[in-house]
């Protein structure tokens, strides 16, 4: 059975999909993990279309957004540790897409860029990421979007610094 709510004065609505509770009464952790892990399903199989694997996305997009970065700055971009930059990197360098550089101000650092292959594929998943956007949100109102918005940004804000202060 599904079930509608509305939040407030605005009248934010929602559905709560079959199997679940009422959102209400769900934490923000439940509820955040669960909507990360759908969501990740999704774009999952719309990267596979592209032949890249979640996450590869992302560390794409960081380097199209910065010229040239060093392992540790865009581990610390995508708040993942060095190591998973390093195997996805030899995984998008097979594939043509992105290449290690010696630093030319320092030789002991290593630069990581985008190929053209890479910026044509970035190219790509930022059509991907409007279409997927534009999918998602299609029947929500601009005020649905911006609560939407700002609650994900407020929450993101609020993991990213206890999580620099557990590293």
């Amino acid at each position: 059975m599904e079930l509608s709510a509305h939040a407030g004065a605005q009248g934010l609505k929602y559905r709560v999909p079959r199997g679940r509770t009422d959102a209400r009464h769900e934490t923000i952790l439940s509820a955040a993990l669960a909507t990360s892990q759908s969501l990740r399903a999704f774009l999952g199989l719309k990267l596979a279309k592209l032949g890249l694997a979640s996450g590869q996305d992302r560390l794409l997009i960081a380097l199209a957004d910065n010229t040239s970065l060093s392992v540790s700055a865009l581990a610390d971009e995508l708040n993942v540790r060095p190591s998973t930059v390093s195997k996805m990197m030899d995984r998008l360098a097979a594939r043509g897409y992105t290449q290690r550089l010696p630093d030319p101000a320092d030789a002991r650092r290593i630069n990581l860029q985008l190929t053209p292959d890479g910026e044509e594929i970035c190219t790509r998943l930022r059509t991907l990421w409007r279409d997927i956007d534009a999918e998602l949100t299609a029947d929500l109102s601009a005020h649905e979007k911006a609560c939407i918005s700002d609650g994900i940004a407020l929450l993101d804000t609020r993991i990213a610094y206890r999580l620099r202060r557990l590293r």
